[in-house]
Parts: structure tokens; sequence; C-alpha cells
């Protein structure tokens, strides 16, 4: 019996190895697609990725764009500690009319890959700001320009917000997306309403029923999971866990173990002080007034930093020119799930307060 027992886990064992030398190959033949797909064919375009050394750390960049002389733009990843840099499908209207720099921030993606997963306790708001300005120092060295445009996207928008109250020279405009404008405290009463409006215009009476028994926030985590539960047939259009999980796999320059950390982001940044200082949001006094013009996109059905908070701070916000639209089916994520209708509304958008594209 033993030695049956032995052979069967022999056999398994050998199995499960072709099997993983199978999926390996399947990688790399994909792999091979995706990076010719898309890669970058015009003569006048640019790709480049590589690590630059900032604040003492090794930080992930990409440039990216068919046509180098295109204004460019760089994005503010949202979390902290969610990377897009690897959804360039995703993204890629942007890079037809932009020349788009993704940078991997501390505590995310390649960057937490190259950093062993780990970040200093010490990094804050203040050390994010410091880096994102030099990031921008750089890409506007390696592309000659004097000046570039910024886009934040939710937590990268709260970021972009500080970098141009540092520093406005260098900077086209700001453009903020799933904008921060306001606490938990105050959005989760907006979301609740939004779900019983909709709810009831479908004459779903389970979801409103449930979302009733949930009762307006605050909510406790049980209370919270319901709530979650009872929306999905009312959340926009978002990125699935699988599409991410799929296309970081099959990335350029994303090996399995930056794959693998991928998701440690968050968790990696828990001990922070970013942490803490995230958690104390006060929109009172965050970003009153701009030295750039600004403008703002916001999903129509955004839940997670409702469009209603997002535009209540830009009407109270002082900028030389600005202007706010709203794009119709999209949520949080209207950047990567509705790419064509965004990259027309920035392009639109810079238009109308004089950074004409």
């Amino acid at each position: 019996m033993g030695r049956i027992a032995l052979r069967g886990l022999a056999g398994l064992a050998g199995f499960l190895a072709l099997a993983l030398i199978a999926a390996l190959g399947w990688r790399t033949v994909e792999r091979a697609q995706v990076a010719h797909a898309l890669a970058i064919a015009s003569p006048a375009g640019i790709d480049e990725a590589g690590f630059v050394r900032i604040g003492g750390v090794d930080q992930w960049v990409t440039i990216r764009g068919r046509d180098r002389t295109r204004p460019a733009l760089l994005i503010l990843h949202g979390g902290p500690g969610k990377s897009q840099s690897f959804l360039i499908e995703r993204i890629r209207p942007l890079e037809r009319d932009f020349v788009v720099i993704q940078w991997d921030q501390p505590g995310a993606g390649k960057t937490l890959a190259r950093a062993g997963g780990k970040v200093d306790p010490s990094l804050d708001t203040q050390a994010m700001v410091r880096d994102g300005l030099a990031v921008a120092d750089y890409a506007r060295g390696r592309l000659h320009r004097e000046r570039i445009i910024l886009l934040g996207f939710s937590w990268g928008s709260e970021l972009g917000v500080r970098m141009i109250s540092a520093r406005p020279q260098g900077f086209l405009a700001y453009v903020g997306t799933g904008q921060a404008a306001g606490t938990q405290a105050q959005s989760d009463p907006i979301v609740y309403r939004t779900l019983l409006r909709e709810a009831a215009a479908a004459h779903d009476a389970p979801t409103a029923a449930a979302l009733q028994a949930a009762g307006p926030p605050p909510w406790s985590r049980a209370a919270a999971q319901q709530v979650w539960r009872a929306s999905a047939p009312y959340r926009p259009p978002e990125l699935s866990d699988g599409e991410g999980l799929r296309t970081v796999l099959l990335a350029p320059h994303w090996s399995l173990s930056d794959a693998l950390t991928l998701a440690k982001g968050r968790a990696a940044l828990k001990d922070t002080r970013l942490e803490k200082e995230i958690w104390a949001f006060d929109p009172g006094t965050f970003g009153r007034s701009l030295a750039v013009p600004v403008v703002v996109i916001q999903g129509e059905r955004d839940l997670t930093t409702p469009t209603e908070l997002a535009r209540g701070w830009f009407d109270r916000l002082q900028a030389p020119a600005k202007t706010f639209s709203v794009i119709p089916g999209a949520g949080h994520q209207a950047m990567l799930t509705h790419a064509e209708a965004f990259d027309e509304a920035l392009k639109t958008g810079l238009r109308a307060v004089g950074a004409r594209p």
C-alpha cells in the first residue's frame, strides 16, 4: 500500500509539474502576443519603461505615446497602493492624443516589488508629494517640456491637488477624476440614497428591502457587507478582478513576482504615517484654490467618490479657469471603463480652460 501511495503521489507531482510547465509556456506565448499588440509602432512614438531613483527608492515610471510631440499627461493612480501602469490596453485612447506618464508610487506595483514588498513606516503625504514632483521633473526633462498636465484618479486626485498647491509652476493644468472631495461619513449617505432610489425606480422590492434592513449609515461591518451585496445589480461598470489578474500576468515588463506583489499594496502601507493621514482627510481645508486651470471629469454613477461631493468641491474651488463634466453610465473608474469618452471629455475640457492639447 505504501508503494502504491508513493507511486500515486509521484504521478500527481508529475502531473502538476507538467501543468505548471504548460501554464508557463502559455504565459510566454501570450505575453509575446500582448507585447506585439501594445507596441508603439509609430516612428514619432515613444515607449520607455524603467526604474528611476527618487527619494532613495527605485520607482517605476513608464512613458508611452504614439506621438512624442503631443501634450504630456502624468497620471497619478489611486489607492494608495493601487498601481495601474500595467493597464495599457485600457488607456490606449489617451496614448493616441497624449504622451502618457505612469508612476508606480511607493507601496504600489513594481516599485513595491523592487523594495521587497516593504515600505518605510515614515512615509507620509508630504513624502508622496515630493516624490510626485520629482517624477514630474523627470518627465519634463525626458520630454523636454516646460509644463505638463497632471491627472489624479481617486487617491491620486488628493495627491495631485497637493502637488499643484505645493508647486504650480511646471503644470499646464490639473485634471481630477474620481475626485477626492469628502469623507466616508459624507459619501455613505449619498450612496445609500442613490441605491434606494435606483431600486425603487426598477421596482426591485427585494433589493430595497435588503437596503432598508441594513438601515442608513453609519454602518456596522455586517451592515456594510449587506449593503454591498444588495448593491450588486446597481454597481457601475468597473475592472473585474479576473481581468486585472489576466492583464498583469501578461503585461510587458511584469514578472510573476511583480504580479504577486500587486495585491499587497494597501496592506503594505497600513503601518505608515500616510495611512493615518488618509483617514484624517479634511474636505473643509482641502484644495480651496489652485493656480492652474482645472478640469474635473466624473463618472455619473460613482459610488466611491460621489459626483455630488466632487461637484460641491469644484463649485467652491478658485482657479484661473475650470470646467466640470460627467460621463453617462460610468462609475468611479470612468477613465478605464469608458476610455474613449474620457479621452474626448479630457480634450474638450482642456480646450475649454485654455490648455488646449
